[in-house]
């Protein structure tokens, strides 16, 4: 026999060999393997596996597996019977590339699938299986790690077109109650070849919210090289805005190499609401746009950054980085207008059920209600631990500041943050014709904080301030004051318990509203608004107002208040205790015009929150029978005030001279009945008072 005719029955008989092998292992049942299949998956998860559907291969040079109906269970903790469940997957992967270890996958598709990832009351993960868990806490010494090798052979797949349609991703986070919703109800993935772009479009929903998005991605080959970069072109639409990203990234799968410009657009955030699962503020109209550069996690920074936001504007760079202990940010801003309003705005806020209670329970929610409408101070803790996540270093100069009216121009900002210790310094500003100088330092190592304040103004225009706070002609006159304060505490009524330091100010000359001065010092009993003016009138005219507060361990003395008027010079002396916000204030008026010598004491009493007001009944005796009731002045305290501008010339610093009453320009006339009346309603008020204490 020839060797031809030898060679050609040789090929005719591997033909035979391979056609039959394909045609049996084509005519192979694999359904016969689910058991096998769920018995390796449960050893390596601990979870079971259901395969309810069929197991099908497809052979040829791209065969095609495809497999329906499974199951694979959740945690034995977890809300959810399954963890996964699948209609349908198929793959085709391609032969001859796998010669060269390289696999490409010319087609994927899946079908219904639903994901339910949770995490228990301790935030322990439900895709966090027994054996993983078991080999965490049980690391072998035998060996050097093996995780660099096998990340380094680790070959990623290229995949031309992937096709997800009606799959759905829940998260439950078990700590907080908090579920997302993620629903893909098409995403598509197609490219012409492993060296061509993708072009990907998707319609997913996030918690209800529509998303929708298109645009263009590299090519699959370059994915898991880092020498080629991997160019983006997105443009996503939801909540009424637009995303668009376009740039590249150098390593796709180190998130290295990044040079994105990203821009969004959008009338309110309020629309996002659905999307970020809580309810989110009417912000708007807004525009972001911003140059994204570096490795993601390692330094990354954010340049161009240009935020309009309503009718504010603020602008800069930001660098983030990724290396340290906790991320470290520092970068510089500056802005034309920044309009407080337009970041105020509050959400509408989210419905909630209002759950039975019995009268029990609603009268012990009453009593905290009243407690704690009994205090102005809040008792709410102060977010210190949030002081230490990140470090930062930022400067903000803006021109133009606009809080509820009133305008604060040229303003200089700086803020450091580091381990926890937040210093506000610079903290320059011109407001009202004036300028704020000062300090902010709280420093948190612990649950107790440290705060430290010191502030500085100079002239400001306080008519003018009032009058932008929508205040209008409530007090006219120029403004110097100085606060040196510290304390410590988790809370801002803790903090205010252990303050220690002082409060100085001075106000030159000027006029206030008599029902303003009446509400401040009198109170409702109107009393010293008619020693003050001889009557109701509406303005009075005032010469200057000190005052020197003290504040150790938590209780601030008023150890000298002066105000002086066209008519009077009202003299305050006392104590709030910060700690209880109790108020124990007495307030002296001594009259210009010997006609107003019956002139009594108010006190203030009461708290922070309810203030009560009350004639001095030692005052009254005092007066009715003849006896003077004043201080002697200055007060020693008022006399280091010079450098706010109560010198020596001060009339707040000069003792009170009988007849010296006297109105400046612009000031109204008394009106009819004059200083008599208002002495005649002053005992009036006097005689009743001790009727009341001698019941009679």
């Amino acid at each position: 026999m020839r060797l031809s005719t030898i060679l050609k029955v040789l090929v005719v008989l591997i033909v035979a060999v391979v056609v039959g092998a394909v045609v049996a292992v084509a005519n192979m049942d694999f359904n016969q393997y689910k058991g096998l299949i769920a018995e390796k998956v449960k050893e390596a998860t601990g979870r079971t596996l259901v395969i309810d559907g069929d197991i099908e291969l497809q052979l040829s040079f791209t065969p095609s597996l495809a497999v329906s109906g499974v199951k694979f269970a959740n945690a034995d903790w977890g809300t959810h019977p399954q963890m996964v469940t699948v209609e349908r997957f198929s793959a085709r992967v391609a032969l001859w590339p796998l010669l060269s270890r390289t696999i490409e996958v010319r087609h994927v598709l899946l079908q219904g699938a639903d994901i339910f990832i949770e995490s228990d009351a301790k935030g322990h993960a439900n895709f966090i299986f027994e054996t993983e868990a078991k080999t965490t806490a049980s690391p072998t010494t035998s060996g050097p790690s093996n995780t660099s090798t096998a990340e380094e052979s680790l070959t990623i797949p290229v995949i031309e077109k992937i096709l997800i349609e009606d799959a759905r991703l829940t998260y439950l986070d078990g700590t907080t109650g908090g579920k997302q919703t993620l629903s893909l109800e098409r995403v598509s993935m197609i490219g012409n070849g492993v060296a061509e772009p993708l072009d990907l479009s998707f319609s997913i929903l996030v918690n209800g919210q529509g998303v929708n998005g298109t645009g263009k991605l590299g090519a699959p080959n370059a994915l898991a090289d880092p020498s080629v970069p991997w160019p983006i072109n997105l443009t996503v639409e939801a909540g009424g805005a637009r995303l668009s990203a376009q740039g590249e990234i150098r390593d796709l799968i180190g998130v290295k190499g990044v040079n994105m410009s990203v821009g969004v657009t959008g009338a309110s955030l309020a629309a996002f609401s659905a999307l970020a699962g809580n309810p989110l503020p009417p912000l708007g109209p807004y525009t972001v746009t911003a140059k994204i550069l570096g490795d993601l996690k390692e330094q990354v920074t954010v340049d161009a950054i240009s935020v309009k936001l309503g009718k504010s504007d603020i602008g800069g760079n930001l660098k983030v980085d990724l290396g340290g202990r906790r991320p470290a940010i520092s970068g510089a801003f500056t802005s034309n207008l920044f309009d407080l309003e337009d970041v105020s705005k509050k959400s509408a806020g989210a419905a909630v059920a209002k759950v039975a209670s019995s009268p029990t329970e609603e009268s012990g929610e009453r009593d905290k209600t009243t407690a704690a409408k009994a205090r102005l101070i809040p008792d709410t803790s102060l977010p210190v631990d949030a002081l230490k996540l990140v470090d930062a270093k930022l400067d903000l100069i803006a021109r133009r500041i606009l809080a509820s009216g009133a305008v604060i121009e040229n303003a200089i900002i700086g803020l450091n943050l580091s381990n926890g210790d937040l210093v506000i310094a610079p903290m320059r500003a011109e407001i009202s014709k004036g300028s704020l100088d000062g300090k902010v330092r709280l420093n948190a190592p612990q649950a107790k904080a440290r705060l430290g304040v010191s502030l500085k103004a100079l002239n400001i225009d306080l008519g003018k301030l009032l009058s932008d706070l929508a205040v209008t002609d409530l007090l006219e006159g120029a403004l110097n004051a100085e606060v040196d304060i510290a304390g410590s505490g988790g809370s801002a009524r803790e903090l205010a318990a252990g303050l220690d330091g002082s409060v100085k100010a001075v106000i030159g000359e000027g006029r206030v509203k008599t029902t303003a001065l009446d509400a401040f010092i009198g109170g409702p009993t109107g009393v010293l608004t008619k020693l003050i003016t001889g009557d109701r009138k509406e303005f009075t005219v005032l010469n200057c107002v000190v005052s020197h507060t003290d504040i150790k361990q938590g209780v601030a003395n008023l150890s000298a208040g002066v105000i002086d008027t066209e008519y009077a010079r009202i003299s305050a002396a006392g104590k709030v205790d910060l700690r209880s916000e109790a108020l124990e204030i007495l307030v002296s008026p001594e009259p210009k015009s010997t006609t107003l010598n019956l002139a009594v004491a108010v006190k203030v009493g009461g708290t922070l929150a309810n203030p009560s007001y009350g004639l001095d009944e030692l005052s009254v005796l005092r007066k009715l029978g003849g006896v003077a009731f004043g201080l002697g002045f200055p007060p020693a305290l008022l006399l280091g005030l010079g450098e706010l501008g109560a010198d020596a010339e001060s009339p707040c610093l000069k003792p009170v001279k009988s007849g010296s009453g006297r109105s400046s320009p612009g000031a109204e006339a008394a009106p009819k009945g004059g200083v008599e009346g208002a002495v005649k309603g002053v005992t009036e008020e006097a005689g009743k008072l001790l009727k009341g204490l001698f019941g009679k």
